[in-house]
């Protein structure tokens, strides 16, 4: 695997060169090389991301390895991949540890697994394994959990086939075709999209700061992404009848706008949650005979 970068010069583009040591393993039956002991252990490079400083890239063997690209890399005893050993059953399992895809940008990664599960990776972890600070025990004397992937229950054996990310959130794809967005909004500007907190992103369980504008459904908490116009409709009037009737109104002060207000917290999950399951039943007609909240 060979990386590159491009130096620019008044009159001219310096491109920058380096081999990742390890990597020109394969597995084909016309590969004449031979293979020194680095490559038998890495093995055939499968796929790879380009991160902020970082290569990450898994193999043959179901094993993933990240390499730091600052350059100008050493010309002489480049320094080898680094396996991320965090990825790995800590025990035994009847289920195979399979990399079936790896997919990322920026500062975050996923390693898809076969059996179904989503684990994902962080430019935190990238950089303790780099620097050697990485401690598989995470205790009280080693509070390192952002060196671990992170888990996340809803994406666990949900037929997620995709993950956008973005510098603070991201998008799952399902192989059903719905989209999920998870993670924080800056400045509130629609990028989970799930509407405003002028409008309708509260009653969809986002939060704002009342500082940085930073919207979140919550911690882990993903909210299907909505294209139907009718449902916009029908979410946009219920809001409106939030503020028209009296019990909704008491109700809908708690939570619109939800702009520094930390002790309404709650509501607007709940509130969320229940639009969340509501939407989710659209397909059926439910929601759009039965119309509203309800009492």
């Amino acid at each position: 695997m060979e990386l590159r970068t491009e130096v620019p010069e008044a009159d001219a583009v310096l491109i920058d060169t380096a081999t990742i040591p390890g990597t020109g393993f394969s597995i084909s039956s016309n590969n004449a090389r031979d293979t020194g002991p680095l490559e038998s252990r890495i093995g055939q490079v499968t796929n790879h991301v380009a991160l902020e400083n970082y290569i990450v890239f898994t193999t043959h063997l179901n094993k993933v390895f990240l390499y730091c690209c600052d350059f100008p890399l050493p010309d002489i005893d480049p320094p080898e991949p680094i396996e991320l050993t965090a990825f790995y059953p800590e025990a035994p399992s009847d289920q195979p540890f399979e990399i079936r895809d790896l997919q990322g940008s920026f500062r975050s990664f996923a390693i898809f697994l076969s059996s179904g599960e989503v684990l994902l990776g962080s430019r935190a972890m990238l950089d303790a394994f780099h620097s050697g600070t990485y401690n598989p025990n995470v205790t009280e004397g080693n509070p390192a959990p952002e060196s671990h992937p992170r888990i996340i229950p809803d994406l666990q054996y949900n037929s997620i086939i995709s993950i956008a990310f973005g510098d603070h959130h991201f998008q799952a794809l399902r192989s059903d075709g719905t989209i999920y967005a998870y993670g924080n909004d800056p400045k509130s500007c629609g990028a989970l999209g799930l509407g405003f907190p002028e409008g309708t992103g509260p009653l969809r369980g986002l939060l704002t700061n009342h500082f940085s504008r930073d919207g979140t459904p919550g911690e882990n908490i993903g909210r299907q992404v909505w294209f139907d116009p009718t449902m916009h409709a029908w979410i946009g009037e219920m809001k409106e009848r939030a503020g028209m009737e009296d019990e909704a109104a008491a109700r809908g002060q708690m939570i619109l706008p939800a702009r520094g207000r930390r002790q309404y917290a709650p509501a607007v999950k709940a509130v969320g949650d229940w639009f969340e399951k509501e939407g989710r039943r659209w397909e059926d007609g439910v929601v759009a005979e039965e119309g509203g909240m309800g009492g």
